[in-house]
């Protein structure tokens, strides 16, 4: 494209608000250019035409978005469960040593005995996260006391 968009324009081809997270805009990309991308059409078809339009468009609205810096009034990025789990129960030395290895196996060894470790249909998902908050607690508090051992 020969003109420069401004930001607010590439946010709104993406259909994004300024607050949006990197990872938004990742994913908002993402999704518009396989619903865009041309080979997706017939060869020498007006769609397939318009397709490259809207592609070449929404590649230049993700470089200006990609290069922006976070906005001001965008909420911090959230840790994940997992990052929050380790930081509430202390163990962020432990993830590189192998005190956890063995409490890993067994649960994923467990998960394969009950056949939790399919990916679970709606009906089991809510005895799927009870039972792995469960097992999470119990192997916290098994690495707290061989912590305490030492």
């Amino acid at each position: 494209m020969s003109d420069a968009l401004n930001p607010a324009r590439a946010y709104r081809i993406l259909g994004l608000a300024p607050s949006a997270t990197k990872e938004d805009v990742k994913a908002a990309y993402r999704d518009l250019v396989q619903v865009w991308h041309p080979d997706r059409f017939p060869a020498d078809s007006r769609l397939r035409v318009k397709a490259e339009r809207n592609l070449q468009r929404i590649n230049a609205a993700y470089e200006v978005v990609k290069q922006l810096p976070p906005a001001a009034g965008a909420p911090p990025p959230r840790p994940g469960l997992r990052e929050s789990m380790i930081a509430v129960l202390g163990l962020g030395d432990l993830r590189d040593s192998a005190v956890l290895e063995v409490p890993v196996r067994a649960l994923r060894r467990s998960l394969v005995i009950l056949g939790l470790d399919r990916a679970p249909d709606r009906s089991r998902r809510g005895a799927v996260w009870l039972l792995g908050g469960v097992l999470v607690v119990v192997l916290a508090a098994v690495a707290v006391l061989l912590l305490r051992r030492r």
